[in-house]
């Protein structure tokens, strides 16, 4: 059986943290896990991963993976997205004409019940194919595996479940 779309971009993730030598800090903090990787002349590859209290399918952790654009120390996503510890996808954030947010995987607030957005989850699949091959093919990895131990990873303060800001707080590019 194939592989989703999510699973091959989190087998990219695991690809450049490994190469980075931070596999088990990656997967057992019990804070917030941040790697960037510096990669010229592509942006930046920003990997984060942390435990979750709010289980959606059974997993512990969630992992970010994303490229940021900066316009006025303002970071634009240009995309992000936050996936489960198993890689499917729960949100996916872009740049377009301002902020573009697509949830895919959530719990309803009234019914507790666990929703799939399955006409987004499909939407957003080739681009997460395409973001996997880009992550291999840009020699992220090997960025990953040149990073100075001391500066590999930076340890965050405890983070709530969803650290990004407000849709309605992020001005649109300029």
């Amino acid at each position: 059986m194939s592989k989703s779309a999510g699973e091959l971009l989190l087998q990219r993730v695991h690809q450049v943290v490994r190469a980075a030598k931070l596999w088990e800090e990656f997967e057992t903090t019990t804070e917030q896990f941040t790697l960037t990787v510096e990669n010229e002349p592509y942006m930046s590859l920003i990997i984060e991963s942390w435990p979750i209290a709010d289980s959606l399918q059974g997993e512990r952790r969630h992992v970010l993976v994303a490229h940021y654009y900066t316009v006025k120390e303002q970071r634009y996503p240009d995309p992000e997205l936050v996936m489960t510890e198993y890689g499917f996808p729960v949100r996916l954030r872009q740049t377009v004409f301002g902020i573009l947010e697509t949830p895919l995987l959530w719990r309803d607030p009234q019914t507790q019940d666990v929703l799939v957005n399955i006409r987004g989850k499909r939407d957003v699949a080739e681009l997460l194919r395409i973001w996997a091959k880009n992550i291999g093919y840009q020699g992220f990895a090997q960025a990953a595996s040149r990073i100075i131990p001391a500066a590999r990873s930076k340890a965050l303060s405890p983070m709530k479940e969803d650290k990004h800001l407000p849709l309605s707080d992020i001005p649109p590019p300029v």
